[in-house]
Order: structure tokens, then sequence, then C-alpha cells
């Protein structure tokens, strides 16, 4: 099973705080990481996670981290090659627990982040959600896409 990253776009709730949650996890060889009922703050998350995708593809570092805000999981992106990444799940960061590690595609990480950031933007369009993070969202992907070719 290739990558892949859930976001259910259609079930974002606002929060108390003003900002939006739903499901959001990677789909992995091993299942949903870190589970498949996972809830964050999808629309700062994958802006998060196309910025620092950016930089990898910049070849600014050799390792790109994508951490959720809900909670102490991150998927950690080694470069073994141009065309391939180590991805290391870890609960409490790099010196927590490792949950699960693969070899995955970069393409499929970049190009499974550019289409959840795109359901999301979508989503947000169609229920008029014009909350600042929806602009920082549309900057780093716009900057992910271009980059990515």
């Amino acid at each position: 099973m290739p990558f892949d990253i859930h976001v259910d776009a259609q079930g974002l709730a606002k929060t108390e705080c003003g900002s939006y949650s739903g499901l959001l996890y990677f789909r992995t060889s091993v299942g949903g990481i870190p589970h498949s009922r996972w809830s964050d703050f999808a629309i700062t998350v994958l802006a998060r996670w196309a910025t620092e995708l950016c930089a990898y593809l910049n070849e600014d570092t050799n390792a790109a981290t994508l951490e959720f805000m809900s909670g102490p999981f991150s998927m950690v992106c080694n470069r073994v090659d141009d065309e391939t990444i180590l991805a290391s799940y870890y609960q409490e960061g790099e010196s927590g627990r490792l949950m699960h590690e693969e070899e995955v595609t970069t393409r499929d990480v970049v190009d499974s982040v550019i289409y959840a950031s795109d359901l999301v933007l979508q989503h947000c369009k169609l229920r008029n959600i014009n909350i600042p993070e929806v602009g920082e969202l549309g900057v780093s992907l716009r900057n992910l896409r271009k980059r990515a070719g």
C-alpha cells in the first residue's frame, strides 16, 4: 500500500477557539498513524507540512518533520535518495517511541499533502471559512506545487 494522507474535509468542525478540527492521519502499510480516528487542526497542520516539504525539496535540509498539533506524533522524512524517503513515525518525537518505519516515495508524500490540502481548501471555500490559517495553507500549497513541479 502506498503512503497516503487521510483528511475528512467535510467533517471539519469549528472549535471553541475558532480553529477547525477534523480527521487527519497518515495511511501506511500498517494502517492509520497515529490512528484512523485521529482528529487534529487540519488547516494549520497541512500548511506546516507543505512548508516543511518545500524546504526539504529545496534541499535546505536532508530531513523533514511532519508533526501533528493535537498530540506528540510525527513523521520524520529522511532522504534516502532523490526519489525515496525513509518515513519514521514517532510518538513523543525522535527521542520517543518509534511506532513504524518504511520507505516511501518522495512523490507519494508530496502528492498526498497537495491532495489533502486541495480538499481542505475547496471545502473551506464552499463553507466560506475565511480564517487566517486558510490563507496560510493557500500560500504554503502554492509554494509546494511550484517547487514540486
